[in-house]
């Protein structure tokens, strides 16, 4: 389950999301949404965020380039309200594609050093999850939509963008594992401006 780190007197969000990812001869593309699962209840230091639909699309454009594309819609839950999150997801998307581009750069020569051969996004024969339970996952959400379960007395009114702390983005975590791991993401929980935005970004 992904936590998301918020600033005081915000809690922290954790998220369920089912992962799909599709090879094609020149992209990537990789979706996931929430999904209520048995094994993955609510816990009370969290408010459970919902992903409706958040995706990457990874596209060739040469030799050395590709187009790298994301969308989300999502509900960060409690009491953001919508200018908030929309203030804050567009400080949060240049961050993390400029921290995925950082890592992207460094994994070829970490991955081969740390189990080259795994690959179970490739082979999926190598992963060793236990297959999925149908009967563990609700039909329904298990958690209250339109719940404010945020710490009382707690409510953005001020029109100053929030401020979001340095250490709301982490380094993503080694390792392959597509196993339960709790890891610091921002991606799947930051919901778009109103009106499509672009940022530049200095890759070279």
């Amino acid at each position: 389950m992904p936590i998301v780190k918020s600033f005081p007197p915000f809690k922290y969000r954790d998220s369920v999301t089912l992962r799909s990812w599709f090879k094609f001869e020149n992209e990537y593309i990789i979706m996931n949404h929430s999904v209520f699962h048995a094994a993955a209840p609510l816990r009370k230091q969290y408010i459970r965020a919902i992903s409706y639909l958040s995706g990457y699309i990874v596209r060739k454009t040469g030799p050395d380039s590709c187009f790298f594309g994301f969308v989300t819609q999502s509900d960060p839950r409690g009491k953001f309200p919508s200018w908030a999150v929309n203030r804050v997801a567009q400080i949060i998307a240049p961050k993390t594609v400029a921290m995925l581009i950082k890592a992207a750069r460094a994994y070829p020569e970490w991955k081969a050093k740390n189990t080259p051969t795994m690959k179970p996004w490739i082979f999926p024969e190598q992963n060793k999850l236990a297959p999925l339970n149908l009967s563990d996952v609700c039909s329904a959400p298990d958690v209250k939509i339109d719940a404010t379960d945020e710490e009382e007395g707690c409510q953005v009114t001020d029109v100053a963008p929030p401020i979001v702390p340095d250490d709301a983005i982490s380094e993503p975590c080694g390792g392959d594992s597509d196993g339960l791991v709790e890891e610091d993401t921002v991606a799947n929980n930051a919901t778009p401006a109103s009106s499509p935005a672009q940022t530049p970004i200095t890759i070279g």
